[in-house]
């Protein structure tokens, strides 16, 4: 919470609850949510909340740089509370996303010396590995 109101005070901005709800949502949840998603989870708790406060939220944590968004290709764009560098398994049929705990700055500072030689300026890197969770697998 703390690296949340610090960057919302360097952006002159507050610390609301439904701000400090969606935050704490996203950095417990291991299910990687869509907007909807958090604000179907949250809306019964905060009344007052909108689906556009969560969006706004979700955009302004990306921009602070506290969570991630992982690409959604043709579905609804899911978040990641977790912002250190870690991969994704990814199940093409559920959609469900795994978290992979190893560390891949090591993979990701290779990949980058590689890039940075051809000129490339990188802002975000990410691992994704697609493919079908065992039960899907078994269908």
């Amino acid at each position: 919470m703390n690296s949340l109101k610090q960057a919302l005070k360097e952006r002159g901005q507050r610390l609301t609850p439904q701000r400090l709800a969606i935050y704490e949502y996203l950095k417990e949840s291991k299910e990687h949510p869509a907007v909807d998603t958090i604000f179907d989870d949250l809306k019964d708790r905060y009344p007052s909340l909108s689906r556009n406060t969560v969006y706004q939220t979700v955009q302004l944590l990306l921009e602070l740089r506290l969570i991630q968004e992982l690409p959604a290709e043709g579905r609804q764009a899911r978040y990641d509370g977790n912002p250190t560098g870690h991969a994704h398994l990814i199940c093409l049929q559920c959609d469900r996303i795994w978290d992979v705990d190893t560390d891949i700055r090591d993979i990701v500072r290779e990949l980058n010396q590689e890039v940075k030689a051809r000129g490339f300026e990188v802002t975000q890197d990410q691992v994704q590995i697609y493919g079908y969770c065992p039960d899907c697998k078994d269908r």
